[in-house]
């Protein structure tokens, strides 16, 4: 009977309510706000049962401040007007009492905050908390929050996925999030989900920012471009490693997580190169060229396999373009081939002779090999043909002062 009276009541209040609360974030939702000392990186990553988790309003971190975010009816005033009280040096509890002051729906409200101190703050309203699952949970520099939730498991559930790692927050983030979808998650359901992390000095780029905005499967998907994240990651290793089998082992794991991201395999291909397999190289390239026709536009950015026969058969049948064969030039560049840049790019002058980019490769592979004066002169034409070529002014102001 008491439930039933607290059901009614709530749909009375959601009557008077519908027109002054944006109808479109009443929906349950959990997740958590942490920061990371050791690594200096502040994060957070939420699920719901609506679209778009991520959009701007739910929450705002800032690095060396601190995190507020407002879930259940959201108030973007908390986050946002949050952060700039939280930069002015206020505590938790002035940025809240500040904006709850003149919330009237604050009893609709899930608050949580966490500042540069590692001092945090949860809150739930009462009308949250009475009709449904709901709560916080606040730890040493990090505080879980969600509403409407299966059980009173799930919100522990997140807490012990975050904190039974020490891997980096991100990563830590996502299991917490997991574990509280695999411990019931949301009552009535999931839709997206979003993570953001953040650290100081990125000039204002977020380390992470993953956002599923609609799907029937928002933690796989968030999953899958933690995993491609993780790809580059493994790249980037296999290129600093100087033992073989490791290097091969790396390669694999990231083109297995990489997968389908396109634009990604010239550069495993470059790695496979770079690390003494010219044919594992190909490899890569002829398997991408086969399950997609249009991966054939980036053959020419490998064409410092110009001299393997299985390349050679790749290309065969392309006509490069000006854009074609610059990347060509360039990809000879950076990997060393300078003689081959400048007898491929000199030989192109010949038909493209107004092409100053041109002009300021076959210079920047003759700058490669100490050869200064025609370094110098491949510049100077460069920037005759195109004023606006920056690249090659500023080669050429180097130059001349030497």
């Amino acid at each position: 009977m008491k439930q039933s009276i607290i059901s009614f009541l709530l749909f009375i209040s959601s009557i008077s309510l519908f027109g002054q609360v944006d109808f479109e974030n009443k929906y349950s939702t959990f997740g958590i706000i942490a920061v990371d000392t050791v690594d200096n990186t502040w994060g957070c990553a939420f699920a719901t049962n609506n679209i778009a988790i991520g959009q701007a309003g739910v929450y705002e971190i800032a690095p060396d401040k601190g995190i507020i975010a407002s879930i259940a009816y959201t108030n973007p005033n908390y986050p946002l007007k949050g952060i700039e009280l939280l930069k002015q040096g206020e505590s938790l509890t002035m940025v809240f009492d500040s904006i709850s002051k003149t919330d009237n729906f604050l009893f609709y409200r899930q608050i949580a905050m966490l500042d540069s101190a590692g001092n945090t703050l949860g809150f739930t309203g009462s009308t949250i908390k009475s009709c449904s699952h709901a709560g916080t949970l606040k730890g040493n520099g990090y505080v879980v929050l969600g509403n409407s939730l299966a059980n009173d498991t799930v919100l522990k559930a997140i807490e012990n996925g975050f904190v039974g790692s020490a891997d980096r927050l991100y990563k830590r983030l996502l299991r917490g999030l997991k574990a509280g979808q695999e411990a019931g998650g949301q009552a009535t359901g999931k839709m997206s989900a979003a993570m953001c992390v953040k650290r100081s000095g990125l000039l204002g780029f977020n380390d992470v920012d993953y956002r599923v905005d609609y799907s029937e499967t928002p933690f796989n998907d968030l999953q899958r471009l933690v995993d491609k994240r993780s790809g580059i990651t493994l790249l980037r290793r296999a290129n600093r490693t100087a033992h073989k089998d490791s290097v091969l082992y790396l390669l694999r794991e990231a083109s297995t997580l990489l997968e389908g991201w396109t634009m990604l395999y010239p550069e495993i291909a470059k790695s496979y190169y770079r690390n003494g397999y010219e044919e594992k190289a190909v490899d890569v390239l002829a398997n991408r060229l086969a399950a997609d026709s249009l991966f054939v536009g980036f053959l020419p950015s490998c064409y410092f396999l110009k001299a393997n026969e299985r390349y050679q058969q790749l290309i065969a049948k392309r006509e490069f373009d000006l854009h074609n064969w610059l990347e060509a030039v360039y990809a000879l560049i950076d990997f060393g081939m300078n003689e081959e840049a400048i007898k491929v790019g000199t030989r192109l002058i010949d038909k493209y002779e107004d092409c100053s980019y041109l002009h300021f490769l076959v210079g920047k592979a003759y700058r490669k090999l100490k050869d200064g004066d025609n370094a110098m002169k491949y510049y100077q034409t460069a920037v005759r043909l195109d004023a606006g070529n920056m690249e090659a002014k500023s080669e050429l102001d180097r130059l001349k002062k030497k």
